[in-house]
């Protein structure tokens, strides 16, 4: 069975996997363009996240917070490149509605949200 801070990350990605999909549908139901520009929100975030669970999750020693704290700020620098570059591909390359987009962040952050809000109680 894995530690604990990795089954964590695993649920912590899960939700907002979860939770961008729903976005993605609710908004596909209203108009195809909206859920596309959506699902490539929430894809540019998770690919962010995942990147940055994945500097956490290396870190060699479990418990050494010196470790993790600089594993956890390269992970946080990454993340914001990677959602950087991922926002002008996008914005280059597919006719996205900005606002649907950024509703597919939001709800796939939100979907970790509620899975630390869930965890604190």
């Amino acid at each position: 069975m894995g530690s604990p801070t990795r089954i964590y990350i695993k649920q912590w990605l899960y939700s907002q996997v979860l939770a961008g999909l729903i976005v993605a549908l609710i908004l596909c139901l209203i108009k195809l363009e909206y859920g596309w520009s959506s699902a490539l929100g929430a894809v540019t975030i998770l690919l962010a996240n995942g990147y940055q669970c994945l500097r956490v999750w290396l870190t060699r020693q479990e418990y050494n917070p010196v470790e993790l704290l600089k594993n956890f700020y390269k992970g946080e620098i990454g993340k914001f490149l990677i959602l950087a570059i991922f926002v002008v591909l996008f914005a280059k390359f597919f006719n996205l509605i900005w606002w649907a987009f950024i509703a597919g962040i939001l709800g796939a952050q939100l979907g970790g949200a509620a899975l630390l809000l869930k965890k604190g109680r």
